[in-house]
């Protein structure tokens, strides 16, 4: 077994309000305190925080616990919580200290265990590391200790109307880690459950997919048993495409005249190339400007002002530097104008060439018809694609259908063949499951005078993706919300007592304000049920919280020295802390 031995803070540097160890025993230890006030978010006077933090000793998480409400004058940035316990394997006791940081160094937690030195750990690791105190026999398939301690602890906020469900988070989670550390209490083996977990899982996937393509075609108005002739429908519709496609490519609508269009092609780009030069050079030639005439008048007054002196030095008349003029001038009018008219020749050919070339290409494109086949092949490509894209689509559908149908019923199979093991081990733990039942019906009539209750576990078949095993549990007049605190106070001190669960079961268990609207008289007799087993010499170790109206108007009522069990009395004017504070999430 494991036992609490306190739980306090040590405190960092600047922490303001100084905390007290709170001492436990084994047996049942009493934590009583005025009732909290609904209308601020205060924090009473602290049984509940005090609670989560033994809980934050076991490792719990910290974001969105009450331990991240506390302000740095009470928990400042260096403190740390600390929790001593003690654990016993029946021939020595070793004591277990676990310091845990806040805020920043919530995951750093060192642990001493005897007289060792203290080991650091993050708080996965520790968690592991504290588990071999917790579970007996550990295996890869024993639950973590975070889930084993879901029915160990109930915290303020613990759900009573189902006891596989102890807390609302649990709502949400998988029923098969929900049930996981009941079944390990009561000697299941679980690796069925393990390999029922990975089996449900195939199943639900599975079905997910099967769902999934179902809607799908649905969508696209196509019946699932009708899935095969669309398949088949559309390949005939694709290779008729495809044929299509393939009679409409240019390269073989071309094929016979292939290297006749080439070579004009060539031709044609060559001759227009040389007649635009041409056309070039004849436009310059037409820029340039004739030569003019000059005045006779000016030409021979230009004559005799160079003539005079000259004598017999110069004999040329007049007459014949004029008709040299002349000559000058018609020579170069005709070189241009020769030019011009063999530039205009070579246009003049090269424009039939062109003209000539134009017409064989486009007797080329009649035959063959390219370019409405070019815009064919266009239209039929992306119809090809389509196709083919809604092809592969449906058979993609329907292989995965088929595979995911076949895994479907193979996993359902082994399902089956699972939970037709487990109940044939639900049947061979008739004796732990009847053992149970008449400790039930003794502490039962203890509390209520009669022996109407029942308990029975069992696999439901009908149910293996959701609650497959059936707890037939009940008691009188359950249904209410304090019957049910009181069922599942019954339930969880039977796991602790009972000679055959109490085997796997670490011997403690911590119940926050569980008695709340149940009734005194069921209370009273609750706890003095439970006393008979302390009385007996029965190791075990209860830790529960009472508002001080309900404990102090029975405390007469007792069948032992209650007061030697108040491990800490709390009072508005004397709560946890010594002062009151906002449960705000601290920002420092």
């Amino acid at each position: 077994m494991i036992y609490l031995n306190s739980v306090g803070i040590e405190a960092g540097s600047n922490t303001q309000h100084p905390f007290e160890d709170v001492i436990f025993d084994k047996g049942i230890n009493f934590i009583i305190g005025d009732k909290s006030s609904d209308e601020e978010k205060m924090n009473g006077v602290g049984k509940s925080v005090l609670i989560e933090m033994i809980d934050y000793g076991l490792l719990s998480d910290y974001t969105g616990g009450r331990i991240q409400k506390i302000p740095t004058s009470i928990l400042d940035n260096e403190s740390r919580i600390i929790a001593t316990f003690t654990y016993s394997d029946g021939k020595n006791e070793t004591v277990i200290v676990v310091k845990r940081g806040v805020r920043e160094k919530a995951n750093e937690v060192h642990i001493q265990v005897g007289e060792d030195d203290d080991i650091k750990l993050g708080l996965d690791q520790a968690r592991k590391f504290m588990e071999k105190y917790f579970i007996a026999k550990r295996t890869a398939t024993t639950p973590s200790l975070r889930g084993l301690l879901a029915i160990l602890l109930r915290k303020e906020n613990a759900l009573y109307d189902d006891v596989f469900y102890p807390t609302p988070s649990s709502k949400s989670a998988r029923f098969i880690d929900n049930v996981k550390p009941h079944l390990y209490i009561f000697g299941v083996d679980l690796a069925l459950v393990d390999s029922l977990k990975t089996e449900t899982l195939r199943l639900k996937n599975a079905k997910v997919t099967i769902d999934a393509i179902e809607a799908s075609l649905k969508e696209s108005e196509i019946p699932l048993k009708e899935l095969k002739s669309y398949i088949f429908d559309l390949e005939a519709q694709t290779r008729k495409l495809d044929l299509s496609v393939e009679a409409l490519k240019p390269a073989e609508a071309t094929t016979i005249k292939k290297e006749q269009l080439t070579e004009y092609l060539v031709e044609l780009d060559k001759l227009t190339t040389q007649r635009a030069s041409l056309m070039f050079e004849l436009k310059r030639l037409n820029d340039v400007p004739k030569t003019k005439k000059l005045n006779t008048k000016s030409l021979k007054e230009t004559y005799n002002y160079y003539s005079q002196g000259l004598g017999d030095k110069l004999n040329a008349s007049f007459d014949e530097v004029q008709a040299f003029r002349a000559s000058i001038e018609k020579f170069q009018n005709d070189l241009i104008l020769n030019k011009q008219e063999e530039i205009t020749k070579k246009v003049t050919e090269l424009t039939r060439r062109v003209g000539n070339l134009d017409n064989l290409i486009a007797e080329i494109y009649e035959f063959t018809d390219a370019r409405r086949k070019i815009d064919d092949l266009t239209d039929a490509v992306v119809k090809l694609k389509s196709s083919n894209e809604q092809l592969e689509k449906l058979r993609a559908f329907f292989e995965l259908h088929e595979a995911r149908s076949k895994e479907l019923v193979t996993a359902k199979e082994s399902v089956d063949e699972t939970l037709r093991e487990l109940s044939r081990q639900m049947e061979n733990l008739a004796s732990t499951v009847g053992s149970f039942e008449a400790d039930l019906r003794q502490m039962h009539n203890y509390i209520a005078g009669n022996e109407r209750c029942q308990f029975g576990l069992s696999v439901d078949f009908d149910k293996p993706l959701t609650k497959f095993i059936d707890m037939n549990y009940r008691i009188k007049l359950d249904g209410s919300s304090g019957i049910n605190r009181i069922k599942t106070f019954i339930y969880d001190v039977l796991l602790m007592t009972n000679s055959y669960t109490s085997v796997n079961h670490p011997k403690i268990l911590i119940h926050d304000n569980i008695f709340a609207s149940s009734g005194r008289d069921d209370m009273v007799k609750s706890l003095n049920y439970l006393n008979k087993f302390q009385e007996s010499m029965i190791d075990f170790q209860y830790i529960v919280t009472i508002n001080r109206d309900e404990f102090g108007a029975v405390e007469d009522r007792f069948d032992f020295d209650f007061e030697d069990k108040v491990k800490i009395s709390l009072t508005r004017d004397n709560p946890l802390f010594g002062v009151e504070y906002s449960q705000s999430i601290d920002p420092s």
